[in-house]
């Protein structure tokens, strides 16, 4: 069996524990219930968990104890973090990234990821969903 692979970013992962009911909630659910049954596999910077844990903490105002075992079930879903994703060698390409595509150093680092893997980015951030070259716009 051929696995889709994709990268993902915290916009879908951060739906997978949204309470409001929502289109995009409904297929972020479907992509995990994918993703543990080994039909998908997703890669992510391991920055997305700072990403997280950020908005969990400061916009939805969770508990530290609710954000631990968010996080915890994200890393054992069977995501592939990657370390490193962007290093202080590659501030260069985080920049021109930025600057081609005017979207944060935070985003950047999804779609260079993306570019390195080969692989189409997985968001609902509509800022990203227009960048062609990594597909963003076609799931």
């Amino acid at each position: 069996m051929t696995v889709d692979r994709f990268v993902i970013d915290a916009s879908v992962v951060l739906e997978w524990v949204e309470t409001k009911e929502s289109p995009q909630k409904q297929r972020a659910l479907g992509l995990y219930e994918r993703l543990v049954k080994g039909e998908v596999a997703f890669s992510a910077p391991s920055f997305l968990l700072v990403e997280v844990i950020n908005v969990l903490y400061w916009k939805k105002r969770n508990t530290v104890e609710e954000i631990r075992d968010f996080v915890d079930r994200v890393k054992t879903s069977g995501i592939n973090f990657v370390d490193g994703a962007f290093s202080a060698d590659a501030s260069d390409e985080l920049l021109d990234a930025v600057g081609k595509h005017e979207i944060t150093a935070y985003d950047a680092q999804y779609v260079i990821l993306a570019k390195k893997l080969g692989v189409k980015l997985l968001t609902f951030d509509e800022k990203l969903l227009g960048i062609k070259e990594v597909g963003a716009g076609e799931w």
